[in-house]
């Protein structure tokens, strides 16, 4: 009980059972629910030796009466009791153990001892299998749940850095276009010129900006909770028809499905999209494309210093007096919720490349 891993718990219980039944037949089989696959998780030498031909028990294996057989006892979540596996209907006459006791325990896996003699385990025994199974399967619980926290408590550390430095970069940001407003109405008291209003409108136009920018950096923030098949090229003409990208053009080189928050995803590409014309000038030529198992959005501007390109994803970054500072961020903090990997690479013509990894991709296909 005061274990912190999975396999720490169950190589305990391993050995403690082999000691107690007196059985160097003993072992547990942890289920792979991506794979649909048992795969032997701590067993002893005994039995790995036994079974030493399988990776792993595939469930719905046709011709295999093993995996199916272990597949039935853990769907049933009912402890199993062979007294002579030559005479069970669903097991082959030479397996390998005679007798066996096996325990499913929900959502894990098998617990198996074994025996090669016939009828090798009493009704203490069963009932001692039953009790072990029963303490192993409260002994997980209580690791995820601690491994559960510990993720959580560490995230929530994370968290507090991350919205301390947000609060300090906003702060600064906020000041000095307040500064600059107070200086206009400053000058237009003292000298009734109206055109000191100007600076101030756009001095408000930037506090406006970063409000905005504050706010979706707030949303994206938060999990992904709705998600639907997307298409990249979809989502990109969409994006690109309500921005103002003056004399810039894009280019659509393929397309893909993934399974994805749209909205999001759309918040990520027009940030992208205005953050090329931006930076790259309004004659910029932005290119989006698939990749292995993601897509890219690069221009053909004049690039990212390599020394930059690990601090452009951070709150309050930017390379030019007139960006907030969080256009990036945004978009690293939507690939984060998806669970994308996102990163900066050099465009072909030499710009720059922002490429987005680990999606769930349905289909791709070239349309250029």
């Amino acid at each position: 009980m005061q274990t912190t891993t999975t396999a720490k718990t169950v190589d305990l219980t391993v050995d403690a059972a082999a000691e107690i039944l007196g059985t160097s037949l003993s072992g547990f089989i942890q289920e792979d629910e991506r794979e649909e696959v048992l795969r032997p998780l701590s067993t002893t030498d005994a039995l790995a030796a036994e079974f030493s031909t399988y990776d792993g028990f595939v469930y719905d294996t046709d011709g295999d009466p093993i995996s199916s057989f272990l597949w039935d006892v853990y769907n049933s979540g009912t402890p199993e009791y062979v007294g002579d596996a030559s005479e069970h209907p669903a097991l082959p006459s030479d397996t390998p153990a005679r007798s066996a006791l096996l325990y499913p325990l929900e959502s894990y896996g098998l617990l198996v001892f074994a025996a090669k003699a016939p009828d090798a385990f009493d009704r203490t025994d069963k009932r001692f299998g039953w009790i072990l199974a029963s303490t192993l399967e409260t002994a997980l619980e209580r690791v995820d749940r601690e491994r559960l926290l510990r993720d959580q408590t560490q995230k929530l550390t994370r968290q507090n850095q991350q919205l301390e430095e947000f609060a300090q970069t906003v702060t600064h940001d906020l000041r000095n276009p307040l500064q600059v407003l107070r200086g206009t109405l400053d000058g237009v008291r003292k000298t009734t010129d109206v055109n000191h209003l100007d600076r101030g409108y756009r001095a408000l136009d930037r506090m406006e900006t970063l409000i905005d920018d504050v706010l979706m950096l707030a949303q994206d923030g938060q999990l992904i909770d709705d998600t639907e098949m997307v298409s990249l090229a979809s989502l990109a003409d969409d994006c690109w028809d309500v921005l103002e990208t003056a004399d810039a053009e894009l280019m659509i080189n393929d397309d893909m499905e993934f399974e994805a928050d749209s909205g999001r995803v759309r918040q990520l590409l027009e940030n992208l999209f205005a953050n090329a014309v931006t930076h790259a000038g309004t004659d910029v030529t932005v290119t989006v494309g698939t990749l292995t198992n993601g897509f890219f959005v690069s221009d053909d501007g004049s690039g990212i210093d390599p020394v930059e390109r690990n601090q452009i994803f951070t709150d309050g970054y930017t390379s030019t007096r007139s960006g907030t500072g969080f256009g990036l961020s945004i978009v690293k903090q939507i690939a984060d919720a998806h669970d994308w990997d996102a990163t900066i690479a050099e465009s072909p013509s030499g710009g720059a490349q922002i490429e987005f990894t680990g999606l769930d991709v349905a289909s791709t296909q070239t349309d250029n």
